[in-house]
């Protein structure tokens, strides 16, 4: 399981509100969590029994360990994704979840602390599947939303994955570097193109320091976490779909019916996209009206609190027309 690199959002009233009507239990929201070492992330929790989470963890002890305390919503699978069926080298680090299919690049990893982490003990051959045709294998014809944290290989799993991510996923994260810490492994702006091409569009980008080890934190230490100064070395790059432009101006609007809508907008607040959700459902109200579901109510719970109280959206519009735009100092907010 990665770090929680992104701003997750505590109270998500669109999405608790969809999962007491029930409205997903018909139609799951599937995760995928390609490197579930550690169990799954926390946020999905706010789905209750209407979500489905499907793990990859190539060990098979840590798989096992998984599934004894899975509930019936989740599994975790024995299996290696990459981009096709195949057998590849697999390189056994000495911190298991270090372990890769890229060796390490020691030219520039010997230069911080978290070589003593990524040293080789073994190498293993291992066989891998790729996600389109494990899906299809298993008869899972929709995936909602992908993470991948596999330390390097995350391009050739999303290049497995094509037909999944082109039809179905509307979100990914998946760790990505800025500079290369193993040998061939494609950098962020190699994938960041990539997953463009693929229809996807950036929508956070935390970055994480490493000190050289000559003033690292961790220069005595096996711990070789982030660190607050040093260079940048890499992200949990989080994509989304832009449900907004492709029903408005690409003409898609054929392919975003009720579910997939609300599906998105429900992901968007969870990661605590509240304007790009509330931009959604506004523009789909002529869709929404159609169903059971009341619009503007959907639209009032993704409006945030103004010095902790709810307001509709129309009210906080005059409010933030009464008050102005916020005005900044040195960087702080200031009335």
């Amino acid at each position: 399981m990665s770090i929680v690199t992104q701003k997750i959002n505590p109270n998500p009233r669109l999405t608790k509100h969809l999962v007491g009507l029930g409205f997903f239990r018909s139609n799951p929201v599937t995760v995928i969590d390609i490197g579930s070492r550690g169990g799954f992330e926390k946020q999905w929790g706010v789905y209750g029994d209407q979500v489905r989470i499907i793990g990859f963890e190539p060990d098979a002890v840590e798989c096992e360990k998984l599934n004894k305390s899975a509930d019936p919503t989740t599994i975790h699978y024995p299996v290696a994704l990459s981009k096709s069926k195949g057998r590849q080298k697999f390189y056994i680090a000495e911190h298991l979840a270090a372990s890769v299919f890229y060796r390490p690049y020691e030219r520039y990893l010997s230069r911080l602390p978290e070589m003593a982490n990524r040293k080789i003990k073994d190498i293993v051959m291992m066989d891998t599947i790729d996600l389109d045709t494990f899906l299809l294998e298993k008869k899972i014809p929709i995936v909602d939303f992908v993470k991948i944290d596999t330390e390097g290989s995350e391009m050739d799993i999303v290049l497995g994955a094509q037909s999944t991510l082109k039809n179905s996923v509307l979100g990914i994260s998946l760790e990505l570097m800025f500079n290369r810490q193993r040998e061939g492994e494609p950098l962020f702006s190699e994938a960041d193109l990539a997953l463009r091409s693929l229809g996807f569009e950036l929508y956070d980008l935390p970055v994480f320091r490493s000190a050289r080890r000559v003033l690292s934190p961790h220069m005595f230490s096996d711990n070789a976490g982030p660190t607050d100064n040093g260079q940048v070395t890499w992200t949990q790059a989080i994509y989304f779909r832009d449900g907004f432009d492709e029903i408005r101006f690409c003409n898609l609007v054929a392919s975003w019916d009720v579910v997939r809508i609300l599906k998105l907008a429900s992901l968007l607040e969870v990661f605590n996209f509240e304007d790009c959700a509330l931009e959604l459902v506004d523009l789909c109200r002529p869709k929404l009206l159609k169903s059971s579901l009341d619009p503007q109510k959907l639209v009032n719970m993704l409006v945030p609190p103004v010095n902790g109280n709810f307001m509709s959206w129309d009210e906080y519009r005059d409010y933030v027309k009464t008050e102005g735009p916020p005005r900044y100092v040195d960087g702080r907010r200031v009335k």
